[in-house]
C-alpha cells in the first residue's frame, strides 16, 4: 500500500492508490499526485487528481476535499451497498483469469488419411484464443499414450516453443529421438528445416504447453508425409508435394 497521508475511509481510496502506482511507479511519502515533498504544501495537486478521478467515476468531489491543516482528505463517504457495487464492477473489468475447465478442447486433426492416424486422439485447448491474443498462440496440448502432437514438420515464418507440464514425450527431429519430461522444454526457430513432432511413447498422459507466433503468409513443410500447408490455406489447407490439393478435408477424431 502507498505510504501516503492519513486518510479517512472513502469510496475513492483504492482508485487513488492505483492512480498513484500507475503514474509514479513507486511508494511515496510525499504528495502522491506529483511526488514532491513536503506533501502539506500540495493541496492543489491532491484536489486536481481527486476531481479528475471523481469525474471519471461519475462521483461528486468537494472543492475543498484536501485539508492542509489536518492532512486528511474529506471526500464524501459512500454507503456500504455503493461500495460493494463499485468493487464488484471493478473486479469484473479487471478480471483476466481464464476458466480453462470451461473451454472446449479441439480433439483430432484435419490431416488427410493416412497421416491423421497418430493424431486422432490429441486434444488442444486454445488458451491464447480465449485471451483474445492475435500475435501468438498458446495451446494446452494433451497426448494420451500413443498420440502424436503432429506429423513431423517445420514452419517457414513462425517460431514454436513447447514446455512439458506433466508426463513425458519423445521429441523426434532430424537428429533422432530424445525424451522430454516434466519441466523440459524445446524451441523451434522459423525457417529451420529440421522437422519436429512430439510423440507420447509412454504409458501415461502427457500435458504440454505450446506457444507459437502467428505470422501472415506462414507455411509448413512436412518431413515424411506427402503434405504441405500453403500460405493462407490456398488452394487448400493441405496439398501434396506435387501441388495437388487434398479436397473434402474434415476433422477426424478417435471415438
Amino acid at each position: 500500500m502507498l505510504q501516503t497521508h492519513a486518510m479517512e475511509d472513502y469510496a475513492l481510496m483504492g482508485h487513488l492508490g492505483r492512480y498513484a502506482d500507475a503514474r509514479l511507479g513507486r511508494p511515496l511519502a510525499g504528495c502522491w499526485p506529483c511526488g514532491s515533498e513536503p506533501a502539506d504544501t500540495h493541496g492543489s495537486c491532491h484536489q486536481v487528481a481527486i476531481d479528475v478521478i471523481g469525474q471519471a467515476l461519475g462521483l461528486r468531489t468537494p472543492s475543498s476535499g484536501w485539508n492542509k491543516g489536518s492532512g486528511r482528505c474529506r471526500l464524501p463517504r459512500a454507503s456500504p451497498s455503493t461500495k460493494i457495487r463499485r468493487r464488484g464492477s471493478e473486479e469484473n473489468r479487471m478480471s483476466k483469469k481464464i476458466d480453462v475447465a470451461a473451454l472446449k478442447p479441439v480433439i483430432g486433426t484435419m490431416y488427410p488419411p493416412p497421416y491423421d492416424e497418430p493424431c486422432l486422439a490429441r486434444s488442444r485447448t486454445k488458451l491464447g484464443d480465449a485471451a483474445g491474443l492475435t500475435q501468438f498462440g498458446v495451446n494446452l496440448l494433451r497426448l494420451p499414450p500413443g498420440a502424436w502432437s503432429s506429423q513431423r514438420h517445420w514452419q517457414t515464418a513462425s517460431d514454436e516453443f513447447v514446455y512439458v507440464l506433466a508426463g513425458e514425450v519423445t521429441l523426434v527431429t532430424d537428429s533422432g529421438a530424445e525424451v522430454l519430461r516434466s519441466g523440459d522444454c524445446a524451441g523451434f526457430k522459423a525457417g529451420d528445416p529440421n522437422g519436429h513432432c512430439l510423440q507420447n511413447q509412454s504409458g501415461g498422459e502427457a500435458i504440454i504447453l505450446e506457444i507459437g507466433t502467428r505470422v501472415p503468409g506462414d507455411s509448413a513443410h512436412y518431413s515424411e508425409a506427402d503434405m504441405f500447408a500453403p500460405p493462407d490455406g490456398k488452394p487448400a489447407m493441405y496439398i501434396r508435394k506435387d501441388s495437388t490439393p487434398y479436397f473434402n478435408l474434415k476433422r477426424r477424431a478417435s471415438n
